[in-house]
């Protein structure tokens, strides 16, 4: 399965789609440059792919339109099925409810969106205990040797895909689906 993440326009979202892309993650907590407050324009033009709503902490935020919520930190259990995201491999929480991207998400040790890529070594071990979804650092020239050395169930991209922080480029977008798409097929 491919993510494309921090979409901010409905334009990213009908990119991502065009492409292939099976999700899209929209970001709705404060402080990042893809940081969306009105969701709905995003949620209607995605209505043909999962719809995932990314927070650092989620605390009980609102849900509605989404099929499944991601975060950092769970401070209470949501009413959909729950994407917990790591920036540490050693850190990894297996006990989380299936979600149709993955179990669990591996992100670099900076964060969603820094463009800093996850130890390949420790998450491929992860990718043997778990459907793991793959982030940090992945772009349309690093994601097939990505998904080859490490084998995840999916992966997921922000900033690789950006022309700017918060605007996806489509042609980035097309080439990052392309190349994720063949090297998925060949694992």
């Amino acid at each position: 399965m491919i993510k494309i993440c921090g979409v901010t326009r409905p334009e990213d979202v009908r990119a991502a789609i065009d492409a292939g892309a099976d999700a899209i993650g929209i970001v709705c907590c404060e402080g990042s440059p893809r940081t969306v407050l009105d969701p709905e324009p995003l949620l209607v033009a995605a209505e043909s792919v999962i719809r995932v709503a990314v927070f650092r902490t989620w605390d009980g935020q609102e849900l509605k339109g989404f099929d499944v919520v991601q975060a950092f930190d769970f401070r209470t259990t949501p009413p959909l099925p729950r994407l917990i995201a790591h920036k540490d491999a050693d850190d990894l929480q297996l006990r989380t409810s299936p979600t149709p991207l993955g179990d669990a998400l591996l992100d670099g040790p900076a964060g969603g969106g820094q463009g800093i890529a996850a130890d390949a070594s420790r998450a491929h071990a992860l990718a043997r205990r778990c459907r793991l979804v793959l982030a940090g650092g992945l772009t349309p020239h690093t994601v097939a040797a990505a998904i080859r050395t490490v084998r995840p169930a999916a992966v997921d991209v922000s900033s690789g895909v950006e022309s700017t922080p918060g605007r996806k480029d489509p042609h980035a977008v097309r080439a990052f689906v392309t190349a994720a798409r063949a090297a998925l097929e060949e694992s």
